[in-house]
């Protein structure tokens, strides 16, 4: 039997009692609005959202919770001292119970018991009076302190974890793209260290005075556009730009479109192995290749559209060469606009790439294409192991938090 265990069966065998919050500590609002913050204020400013802001001015000094009433609704900070709060921020002090045990109680079950009071519409929010009869059980103060010290415990564990594996995957990353870049690179004087012997080979069998070099334009080939004239009875698959995810790369969402449905009368027809790259804020990064399944289907036109002549160029050997931070970088000094930043088809495709032979992109396409099988494996492998670690966190805190009634 486990301390807690021997605790709860000493000083409450029989169940412990609920009461209202309400009933346990006082309950106000903030007064303010959101734009009273100040970047160098000095006092803490606590709205509805998880960060934090600074202001000139206190309204309260005290120990307290903050639970955000709408935004982020139910998100919780603890503070101790002087702060302000924005007007939609629920203030929790004068609490009669432990103030810890308390905010992993509503973290816990904060949303679950209020989801009937739940106010939704353009911006769901949280009603006083929900908050105020939410059920507290009166656990003796020793059974409150032992939780708290578990939880605390088991938090930092987890956010320990964390921090690991988000470590890990950014190295991995970063690992990645050395990697790419070094093989991307052709300077015949200093040839990268990272580069395989077999790549080094064919490079000097097949180009041992240096690699040609190209604008994308000069090795893409047409595409077509379909602008809708006439009754089109066919519906089409729509690329947009928010169906690109930005980590992977890959098309994850799109919306079937028809004549009376387009957003607009001309948009590109795609083909299998086309690269797409979103010119509309370019440091966004949307960008993929094309894969069968969309073969024939329309993608918005933010997107530039890039069909290699394939007698020059693999398809997978651009898709990489537009991955390299050359070419963001390239898109960046190129985009015009401030409010929505731009760079034109033109300006992608005057951008200029390494065109070693084909024998050598197959080689690079091989080696990268298993590298960043690696990495995406991880990718999606990490954040799933998170979410695990959470799933489990929670269950655990909620088993610790849930007490038998009295009779």
């Amino acid at each position: 039997m486990s301390r807690l265990e021997k605790l709860i069966a000493e000083l409450c065998p029989d169940g412990v009692e609920y009461r209202k919050l309400g009933e346990l500590c006082k309950i106000a609002t903030g007064k303010l609005n959101v734009n009273s913050k100040s970047d160098d204020g000095k006092y803490p400013f606590f709205t509805c959202a998880k960060e934090v802001y600074r202001i000139n001015s206190y309204a309260f000094d005290t120990e307290a919770l903050l639970v955000s009433g709408n935004g982020n609704v139910g998100y919780i900070h603890y503070c101790n001292g002087k702060f302000n709060a924005y007007q939609r921020t629920y203030v929790l002090y004068d609490i009669q119970e432990d103030i810890f045990f308390l905010k992993y109680l509503l973290e816990a079950n904060l949303l679950e018991v209020v989801k009937n009071e739940l106010r939704l519409g353009s911006v769901p929010y949280i009603r006083l009076e929900a908050l105020t009869n939410f059920p507290v059980p009166i656990t003796p103060k020793t059974i409150q302190e032992e939780i708290v010290h578990i939880l605390d415990t088991y938090t930092a564990l987890e956010a320990e974890l964390e921090a690991e594996l988000e470590a890990e995957l950014e190295a991995r990353t970063k690992q990645y793209e050395t990697y790419r870049d070094a093989l991307l690179n052709f300077d015949p004087e200093n040839p990268h260290p990272l580069r395989p012997a077999r790549l080094n080979q064919l490079l000097q069998i097949l180009c041992p005075d240096g690699v040609e070099h190209s604008k994308i334009l000069d090795i893409c080939l047409p595409t077509e556009t379909i602008d809708w004239i006439g009754d089109i009875e066919k519906s089409f698959e729509y690329i947009d730009l928010s169906s690109v995810d930005r980590d992977n790369h890959l098309i994850f969402s799109t919306t079937s479109i028809d004549s009376t449905t387009a957003p607009s009368r001309a948009q590109r027809i795609v083909k299998s192995k086309d690269v797409i790259i979103g010119t509309t804020r370019p440091t966004l990064q949307r960008y993929c290749i094309i894969p069968d399944e969309y073969d024939g289907q329309i993608c918005s036109t933010g997107f530039c559209v890039l069909r290699t002549n394939e007698d020059y160029v693999l398809p997978r050997y651009l898709y990489y060469q537009i991955s390299n931070r050359d070419f963001w970088e390239h898109t960046e000094m190129y985009q015009r606009g401030s409010a929505y930043p731009a760079i034109s088809d033109k300006d992608v495709k005057n951008f200029e790439i390494s065109v070693p032979p084909l024998p050598v992109q197959e080689e690079i396409v091989a080696i990268l294409d298993r590298f960043d099988a690696l990495v995406n494996d991880l990718k999606n492998g990490l954040p799933a192991e998170i979410v695990a670690r959470r799933k489990q966190y929670e269950y655990y805190r909620d088993q610790l938090l849930t007490f038998k009634p009295l009779p």
